[in-house]
């Protein structure tokens, strides 16, 4: 949205106001128009995690046919509308896609951004018969994040072999970083560990603090 919004609005502006081909602005629209009915359309269902509206099928589809026949009744009233009326009319397409910017920017967590949350997993490691035997860094332990106040997971990694790991390309917002855990009085179920957070800065690199697990060898 971010590029063909403003691409399809300068050439609007270019067929109005200059006298380059109409025929070359016509298939510059053409080529940007399928992009930007795409990067729409999500933007409108995506979750707010996600960066959308989640407005889901039913007010999406509404407002698709909104500006749908909006453009139609502008189209139709090209012919009998006068040049300052027409004017108007692209005044109201400027602060309507400006609009659409702002809301767009106005994102909350979630990936897109360039704030990173590192960590790092330190395991003790028991035997089955819940005796400790050793501890240390853990390697390839999956960590999960959940963006703002959503129920699922939205992302997942793993861990190195110093037991860090890292969710990069984040935006500001809450999170939720977890792992899961050995329970020490039942070996086949697992406990959660959970770390909140918030990134308050676009480019802040946030170390959450000490992630601990146990693990049944």
């Amino acid at each position: 949205i971010k590029i063909t919004a403003p691409v399809i609005l300068i050439v609007l502006l270019l067929h109005y106001y200059t006298k380059i081909n109409q025929i070359v602005l016509f298939w510059i629209a053409f080529i940007f128009t399928r992009p930007f009915g795409a990067t729409f359309g999500d933007f409108l269902t995506k979750p707010i995690a996600k960066g959308g509206l989640d407005l889901g099928r039913l007010s999406s589809s509404l407002v698709s046919i909104f500006i749908l026949a909006l453009l139609i009744y502008i189209s139709n009233k090209n012919y009998k509308t006068s040049q300052i009326k027409m004017k108007k009319i692209i005044k109201f397409l400027v602060l309507f896609l400006l609009a659409l910017n702002a809301i767009s920017c106005n994102k909350g967590a979630g990936k897109g951004g360039n704030a990173t949350l590192k960590g790092q997993v330190y395991a003790y490691n028991y035997s089955k018969s819940f005796v400790l035997s050793d501890s240390g860094y853990l390697g390839a332990q999956k960590v999960y994040i959940i963006y703002g106040d959503g129920s699922g997971v939205s992302d997942n990694t793993e861990t190195d072999n110093n037991g860090q790991f890292m969710f990069p390309y984040l935006r500001k917002g809450k999170y939720q970083v977890y792992v899961f855990s050995k329970k020490l009085n039942n070996a086949s179920l697992d406990s959660t560990v959970i770390q909140l957070c918030e990134i308050k800065t676009k480019n802040e690199i946030k170390q959450l603090p000490l992630v601990i697990v146990n693990t049944i060898k």
